[in-house]
Formats: structure tokens, sequence, C-alpha cells
């Protein structure tokens, strides 16, 4: 995920964190709730979800292209992403949202396109260079659309604040 879903009211120690949470047959409710209270408690903090309207990108259907990927099927499923880059095989277009929003395009990307087919991708761009990648991804059927959307977000605060 990408950290504009997250807003900071607080610091919180450095470092990495690795944290268990046993929860007998929970649900994924109370497993959610129960792992957000252990990792308030350890730092510090409160976190709470709530809705922001916040810059984004869509990823929609160009009007004058089909998608143009490589179909694959889900016999092998693999992805990688890095800044400028992601490729995969067995790629659903969820699967690519979320890759191109955690290789850092700056904001949170939507998928506005009814699609379950599964793809091979190989996508590269310059780094910071969105109109590279509108480009890369309009080759294959894919607009990347600037928006305003409303987006589910964490609020770190201080404990009890």
């Amino acid at each position: 995920t990408t950290s504009e879903r997250f807003t900071y009211n607080t610091d919180i120690p450095e470092g990495r964190w690795i944290a268990e949470i046993i929860v007998p047959e929970p649900d994924e409710a109370e497993l959610d709730q129960t792992a957000r209270d252990a990792v308030d408690e350890e730092l510090g903090i409160s976190t709470d979800r709530t809705e922001k309207q916040l810059p984004v990108y869509r990823l929609e259907r160009a009007e004058d292209r089909p998608i143009a990927f490589a179909e694959t099927d889900d016999s092998v499923v693999r992805y990688s992403r890095g800044p400028g880059t992601v490729s995969g095989q067995g790629v659903t277009l969820s699967m690519l949202r979320a890759a191109l929003e955690s290789a850092g395009v700056g904001r949170p990307v939507l998928n506005d396109i009814d699609d379950d087919g599964r793809y091979e991708v190989d996508l590269s761009w310059e780094r910071g260079n969105t109109d590279d990648l509108r480009s890369e991804l309009r080759s294959y059927g894919v607009d990347l659309v600037e928006t305003e959307a409303e987006i589910e977000v964490v609020e770190v605060n201080p404990r009890g604040a």
C-alpha cells in the first residue's frame, strides 16, 4: 500500500516491528482489531480508519483499445515491482493496481476495469514520470486517469489523543 493511505499525527519509534498475534478461530474483523490493538499498545499510538478525499489514479479501459497484455492462466501467479517497474505472470488487473501503488506512483491507485482475466505484464517507465507510465499502460489498452476519490486511510495519533 502507499504511504498516502496513512496520516501520521504523531511520531512512531524507529526500527522494524514484528508482531505475532494468536487468536483462536478468529473472524476477519476480530483478527484485524486484535492486530491493530497490539500494534497500538506496543508503539504507544492509536489508529483509526477514516475516509478522506485524496488525489488518486484510476485504471480505466482505453476507449479505443482492447486490453492488450498477453493472456495467461492462473497455473503460475507471480509478480514483482520496484521503482519504475512491474512485471509478472498470471496477473489480474486488481493485482496490477496494487503493484502500481506499491511501486511508488505517489498516490493510491483504483481499478475501474471490470475484467477478471490473467495477463503477462512487463511494464517499465522512468521513475517519477507518470506521463511515461501512462504511455506504457495506454499501449496495452489501459488509461491511468488522475482524479480524486474518497479513500479509506489509517490515522496514526498519540495514544490517548
